[in-house]
């Protein structure tokens, strides 16, 4: 029995590798298991929209705060969520930022300024010319 168990020990560690998180990192979060809507980023009134398939895969990044166990991490996110801060490891991507360049600043999730555009002339117009 011992001999089977300590076989059965060896084949299931033997393609598994240790985690690379660390306190500190900044990951993303896998929202496969998230309530619908919570990763999308234009939100509107039609709830057609708020689909699993036209969410986004990954949301984030998130600074990992503590660790919660051997296999979990505490991230800090956004208090309105209203989820246990606790994911496994099987939920998160290390988030890697390439440091040697300046990178601008993402855009806003949800912008309410309208970009306006001034049209100066029209230039050809189906079926007449100007």
């Amino acid at each position: 029995m011992e001999e089977t168990q300590l076989t059965m020990v060896l084949e299931a560690n033997e393609h598994r590798q240790p985690h690379p998180f660390q306190v500190g990192d900044s990951v993303f979060l896998d929202t496969r298991l998230l309530p619908v809507g919570y990763a999308n980023v234009n939100s509107t009134a039609n709830d057609n929209v708020n689909s699993q398939k036209f969410q986004h895969p990954y949301a984030g990044p998130f600074t990992i705060l503590k660790t919660a166990g051997e296999n979990a991490f505490v991230l800090d996110i956004p208090a309105h969520w209203r989820l246990h801060p606790v994911f496994n490891v099987a939920c998160l991507k290390l988030w890697k930022v390439d440091k040697t360049c300046e990178h601008p600043p993402p855009p806003p999730l949800r912008s309410t300024a309208t970009v306006e555009y001034e049209v100066e002339s029209v230039c050809k117009h189906r079926g007449t010319t100007v």
